[in-house]
This record gives structure tokens, sequence and C-alpha cells, in this order.
């Protein structure tokens, strides 16, 4: 039994790394090309192929000739005296083989692999277990009509949470931060999950991850995956919603900093490398047509058919001869070797970072940096944060806090880009808006540039917010070019927001439309009147 489970383990995982690997090449020119929810809808390639593995194999029925099963039965009688004869001549040498045939690894690789699948369970029961400690006491309200759980926190959600009966949990502060459109919108983008069921997807893929926990790929590939579920879930609800991208963005960008590492549920703000700004980009993008959209959701239901279809016909077929069974106990023992190389890998970093945690631990007591958590001294270890980077932060004037420490690290925030920040005007800035013009990728400098084209003076948040929705110093000038003379900066935001272009503008005056304004012209563009 341990071989076949292992056997199908091995062909699994290169049919379910094959598939990722296509996924990953394919979902960037597919979402430019077919819209997010085709992206997403390409990781149907992965459990298909998965699941072919599973299905019964080809079965061939292979009987042996009669006289080749006389000449097998004869031909131990012919060949005795030799056998003999050869028996004695080599005894010595024969007792180690037969001592090394008599040793069978299945059983021990299946026992490290259920090691692995008990570790990896644990620990996604913990990871659970933390979130769930982080809400705190729930407390029951109603929300513009909708009913949803107010978590103790207000650095916590808007997520939907558990996996049978999920709930909408969203954070302390969640009346106040958000306005009446923004509390709209990000309950109508929770609802998209519940109606697709996303919860129920993300435990699965959870509970897979850790019975593949031997291939990193795989984990890789879950988090790509609720990358490109946040982003359907966006293009779904703007497909309804087309004029409200803009209170979309600044609601994105007002839970940049709340948690989203929930392994069994749905969260607003997504984990993953820099989730936020390639949502944001993907709301500047104008969607697909109809027709084509429509076109790629079939050509990619084809295409994960025909790879869950070729998955399975590469199975080994069911061979009834004693060739096949010698095939299986080949499979079995590279299946064992493949899971063992794994197991050895993932073992080594670990053990590394057990023996240098209590100096790390001295030079951060030396700092100032007490009475830390485990979880704080692993967080702190992973994103290399140092003494200098505890002195950099009180240089700057901030709290070095552990999740200060952690979020300067992650943006690289360094005191020269502080100092950059403010010889340019920018005072009093606090550390989550440096941590934005980072992430953002904002140019200081874009300010005075700005202004220089007549804009009024801009706060920091404005600043984050063109770069976010795309307004550059070539933008603003190409519109005025257009003879769109406004000074507000917010106008410009919601107008790229929307996808104004100066041909759009044109086109417009072309029929007729004088004195356009950009809160007209987002409105005729929301209004699709041409």
């Amino acid at each position: 039994m341990e071989a076949d489970i292992l056997s199908v383990l091995l062909r699994m995982t290169i049919a379910i790394s094959v598939a990722v690997i296509a996924v990953l090449i394919l979902r960037h020119p597919v979402r430019s090309w077919l819209g997010a929810r085709n992206a997403y809808a390409l990781w149907m390639i992965v459990p298909l192929s998965a699941a072919a593995i599973l299905a019964p194999a080809r079965r061939i029925v292979e009987a042996l000739p009669n006289n080749t099963h006389s000449t097998m039965m004869a031909a131990p009688a012919v060949s005795a005296p030799a056998a003999i004869h050869d028996f004695n001549a080599v005894a010595t040498p024969a007792a180690p083989l037969l001592i090394y045939d008599a040793i069978s690894w299945e059983p021990v690789l299946f026992v490290a692999w259920a090691v692995g699948l008990a570790g990896a369970l644990a620990l996604l029961v913990w990871r659970q277990q933390r979130f769930l400690a982080r809400l705190g006491a729930l407390e029951r309200s109603f929300c513009d009509g909708v009913e949803v759980y107010k978590a103790r926190a207000a650095d916590i959600g808007p997520a939907l949470v558990g996996a049978l009966a999920p709930r909408l949990v969203v954070p302390a502060d969640f009346d106040q931060r958000f306005n009446a459109k923004e509390r709209a919108l990000v309950i109508a983008h929770e609802h998209v999950h519940l109606s697709r069921r996303d919860v129920q997807i993300n435990g699965l893929a959870a509970v897979l991850g850790c019975i593949f926990w031997f291939n990193p790929l795989f984990a890789f590939a879950i988090v790509r995956m609720r990358e490109d579920q946040e982003m359907a879930c966006d293009a779904t609800v703007l497909a309804r919603e087309s004029a409200g991208r803009g209170d979309y963005a600044r609601a994105l960008l007002k839970t940049q900093f709340s948690s989203g590492d929930i392994p069994i549920g749905c969260a607003w703000p997504s984990a993953g490398s820099h989730p936020l700004k390639t949502r944001m980009t993907a709301l500047a993008q104008n969607k697909p047509n109809r027709l084509r959209e429509r076109t790629g959701a079939i050509a990619i239901a084809c295409v994960a058919l025909i790879s869950g279809a070729a998955a399975w016909s590469m199975q080994p077929p069911i061979v009834s001869s004693v060739a096949f069974d010698e095939a299986a106990t080949t499979v079995s023992a590279a299946s064992s070797a493949s899971i063992t190389v794994s197991s050895n890998v993932a073992s080594s970093p670990r053990t590394k970072e057990a023996g240098s945690s209590a100096s790390y631990i001295d030079r951060l007591a030396s700092a100032g940096l007490v009475d830390l958590t485990a979880d704080e001294l692993i967080a702190l270890k992973i994103h290399n944060v140092d003494v200098t980077a505890i002195k950099s932060a009180q240089q700057l004037g901030f709290d070095p806090t552990p999740d200060n420490l952690v979020a300067m690290s992650v943006a690289n925030v360094t005191p020269e880009f502080a100092a950059e920040v403010r010889a340019e005007g920018w005072n009093n800035v606090s550390i989550e808006e440096l941590i934005s013009m980072r992430h953002m990728d904002v140019d200081p400098a874009d300010g005075k540039k700005f202004i220089a084209l007549g804009l009024q003076q801009m706060t920091v948040q404005q600043l984050i917010s063109f770069a976010a929705m795309g307004v550059t110093v070539d933008y603003v000038r190409s519109l005025q070019g257009e003879g769109i003379t406004e000074k507000d900066p917010d106008g410009y935001a919601r107008a790229a927001a929307m996808g104004i272009t100066p041909d759009f503008i044109a086109e417009a005056r072309r029929r007729g439309f004088d004195e356009l304004t950009l809160d007209k012209l987002v409105r005729m563009k929301s209004a699709d009147i041409f």
C-alpha cells in the first residue's frame, strides 16, 4: 500500500508542477487580453490535471503464451546442476546481495511523508487559529442593511471567515474609515467571493498544500492563485459599478496595512508580493469587450479539459504481467527518492536558523528591543531587521516597534529615502505614507512638477493616489493640451481611473461636446455614450 500511495504522489506532483508552470506563464498575457476573470479561470488546469491522475488508468490484459510458461518451468530443471555449481563458487558474495534485497524503503518514506503531512496540517490549524484569535469577540451588526461582524481590532479585515458558513468580518472602524460608497463596494466584493465559493476553494487549496508539503512550487502557486482570485472579484464588481473605480481604489488604499494572512477564507487585503500595486494597476486598465472575454472563457475551459485528458493518458497502463509489477516497483522507488530529497532540502535551513537565534535576541535587546514574542522575533529575523535598522527608525523619529521595522524593511524605507522626501518639501510624513510611497514607486520630486503645471498644492496621499492611478506629468500635460485647465488633483486621479485619454477628449469635441470638465468626462465615460 505504501508503494502505491508514493507512486500516486509522484505522478500527481509531476502533473501539478507542469500545470502550475503553464499557468504562471500564461496568467499575465491572459489577464491583459482576456481579462482578470479568465486569468483566474486558468487555475482550473491544476486541479483537473491532478484529478486525472486519480482516475482509473487504462487496463491491458496480456496473457503469456503457453510455450513461454513451459520454457520457464523447464529452465530450472535443465540448468540446476550448473546453478548449484555456481552457487558454491560464489557463496561468499551472495550473502550481502540477499541482505540488500531484503531492505524495503517504502514504509520508511511513507512514514516520513505522513509526519510531514501531520506537521503541515498542524501549522495550517495554528495559522487559522492565530487569525481567529486576532479577531477577538465578534460584534454582530448591520452595515447599510447588510449583516456584518465587527472585529475587535481596526487592522484586520474586511474578510470572509469560516469554510462551512462564512461570515463577513469588518474592522472595528469600518463605518468611520470608509464612506457609504466604499462600504458598498467592499461588501459587494465579498459577496462575489461568497457566490463563487472562493472560501471553500481556498480551503481545499490549503489542504492540498499540506498533502504536497514537499513541493515548494505548490505553495508559490497558492499565493499567485489567490492574487488572481482577488483581481477577478475586482473585475466582477467594477463590471457592475463601472463608475466606482475611484471609490474602489481609495477603499483598497485604506486597507493596505490590514492583515490578510488567513489560510482558509478570503481577505480584502490579499497577501503576496506587492498585491496592492498589481490590483491598482489592473483598475486603471481598460477591460476587454464582452465577446473577447466570453471567447476566452470557452478557450480556457477547452484547454483545461485537454490538459486533464493529457495527464490521464500519461498514466502507465495497468498490465496484468510480471513486467508491470517490476515497473511499478521502479516508479515507487523513484517517488521515494524524490520525496527524500525534498525532505532533506526543506529541513536544512531550519537547522541553521535555530543555531543563530540566541545571539540575534541579544543584539536586538542591546538596541532596546526587548519583551518580544516568538512571532515578532521570527518576522524580524526573516526580514533581516538588525541594530542598524532600529537606529535608522529612531533617527527618522519613528517608534521602532516590530511591525514598523518589518514594514520598513519590506518597503525598503531607508534614511536616505526619507531625507529625499523631506528635501522636496514633504514634512511630517508618517511611516505609513513613506511605506506607501515606496510601494507605489513615488518620486518625491513629482509634487513640484505637478504644481509647475498649475495644479493646486498636493498632499502626500494625493501624490500616492497619482502613482497608484498612473497619473504622470506627461498624462496631465496631455490632458491640458486638449483644453483641460482644472487644478484639482483629485479630478485627474478620477480621470485616470476611468481611462480618460486625450483621444477620448478629442472624440468628445468632434461629436459637438464643448466646455468639457474632468467630472463631465468621467460621467460620459462611465455612461459609455459613445
